[in-house]
């Protein structure tokens, strides 16, 4: 059972939770949520309170094989930010979804003043029970339309708009961004809407104002249709408000930790930055039908339930069977921990060399704790290095922090880079001075290999 789980920085907004703390349930879907990210405040508060909510959806996409996260008709100065923290959620699904699932809606509220934290509230889609909800997590509903007026005056052309409409605590439209169309069209929209009516949106009991996308499509002949995003969102129900009946529910939702093996660990990885993991069993995934290779890491809670997800590279075609293993892998983590290490995470290469071969498990040796003999399936390697780092240039007087993932060639060069998590108009800069970078090759064997690595540029 995979836990469907984005990688993200460490910050001042992640808050890791507890067995059983956030659960939610329907009537073929049961969903945890183990850990959540807060965007950081915008150093300059909007005015607009409908500007300061932020929306943002989560779905399960079955092609990705994984949980999918979008913000919904966003201010631009705030977009950035709820897209980097969601990007660090994780979630279990039970049983793993075959098909395309609207999992829930998030709700970022941004504070007027500076100082301030971002709140947090939920919303979900129709029949679902929340089961448990952690101190500091509201409850949101999103207003429904309750007058719908037709859009006279409609072109008689095949044309599209995007509208954001602004709802004020009473559910009434006082505003409108409306692009894509012609100017004609755009007139219409503005003065359709303006008498249509939503119930109010609240977080918790209080009304709030709210940014709602609509896509107003013409058909040409004088008439249009109009459809609100998301199409699920809101209602929910309690199971229950009792926290120790909650917790007990939840604990039969999710699979017993497996025992650990008598005796000592097989290694033990100390990643930087992070605190020592013990190894006890590594199982491995299928072979492959071909070359492959796909990066998995695991975070590793004090219960020893670990969260894992992948990382690129990963091949689509052994993504899943990589996952599955990781999640049955053995892990605790060390009671040896320096100041400062918080987390336990365990991170480690897959490479499957030939169609019907085994995979090797690639792990960098400085990593690698003590000089005892490894599994057969573990290869040590030594990873890059960097010898020449470029500051970026192009991006004077913006903040904000790029991880890239690079790949490197057994040179020492960067042949491709991929952002991770990127603010837009920093993302050429990041990536031009990343370009420039060189590195001493990764080992294997004594011999240079090609390999990867990730890294984090942070504009001031």
């Amino acid at each position: 059972m995979p836990w469907l789980l984005l990688p993200c920085l460490a910050s001042a907004g992640e808050r890791l939770l507890e067995r059983g703390d956030l659960v939610l349930e329907r009537a073929a879907l049961s969903v945890e949520i183990a850990r959540i990210v807060l965007p950081e405040p915008v150093s300059d508060p909007l005015d607009d309170a409908a500007d300061r909510t932020c929306r943002a959806t989560a779905s399960y996409d079955p092609e990705l094989g994984r949980v999918v996260f979008a913000p919904l008709g966003c201010h631009p100065a705030v977009s950035a930010s709820v897209a980097a923290a969601i990007g660090g959620w994780s979630m279990q699904l039970r049983p793993p979804p075959t098909s395309q699932q609207d999992i829930l809606v998030a709700w970022f509220l941004f504070p007027d003043q500076p100082g301030k934290p971002v709140e947090l509230a939920l919303s979900l889609v129709p029949g679902t029970e929340v089961l448990a909800l952690p101190e500091g997590v509201a409850l949101a509903a999103m207003g429904r339309p309750t007058r719908r007026e037709p859009v006279l005056g409609a072109p008689v052309t095949l044309e599209t708009c995007s509208a954001i409409v602004k709802l004020d605590e009473e559910g009434s439209p006082y505003n409108f961004e409306i692009d894509g169309c012609s100017t004609e069209a755009q007139g219409a929209v503005r003065n359709g809407l303006l008498d249509w009516k939503f119930s109010p949106s609240t977080v918790g009991t209080r009304p709030v104002r709210v940014r709602v996308p609509l896509t107003v499509r013409f058909a040409g002949d004088g008439t249009a249709g109009i459809r609100v995003l998301p199409a699920a969102d809101d209602e929910m129900r309690f199971l229950a408000s009792d926290p120790d009946r909650a917790r007990a529910v939840a604990e039969e939702l999710l699979p017993p930790v497996a025992p650990l093996p008598e005796g000592p660990p097989l290694f033990v990885v100390h990643h930087s930055f992070y605190a020592p993991v013990e190894v006890y069993g590594l199982g491995l995934p299928p072979p492959a039908d071909g070359p492959a290779r796909c990066t998995v890491a695991l975070q590793v809670r004090s219960d020893r339930r670990s969260y894992a997800w992948t990382e690129e590279p990963c091949d689509a075609a052994v993504r899943d069977g990589a996952l599955a293993a990781a999640q049955t892998w053995l892990l605790k983590p060390s009671e040896e921990r320096a100041p400062g290490e918080v987390f336990a995470r365990f991170r480690a290469d897959l490479w499957w060399k030939a169609a019907g071969s085994e995979p090797m498990i690639v792990i960098d040796e400085r990593e690698i704790v003590g000089e005892g003999p490894l599994p057969s399936s573990i290869l040590p390697y030594v990873g890059p290095e960097p010898i020449r780092q470029v500051s970026p240039k192009g991006a004077e007087g913006k903040k904000g922090t790029c991880v890239l993932a690079v790949e490197i060639d057994g040179a020492g060069r960067p042949t491709e880079i991929t952002p991770e998590t990127c603010p837009e108009d920093l993302l050429s800069p990041a990536r031009t001075a990343v370009g420039k970078w060189r590195w001493s090759p990764a080992r294997m064997g004594g011999a240079r290999v090609a390999s990867h690595t990730r890294v984090s540029v942070r504009f001031r």
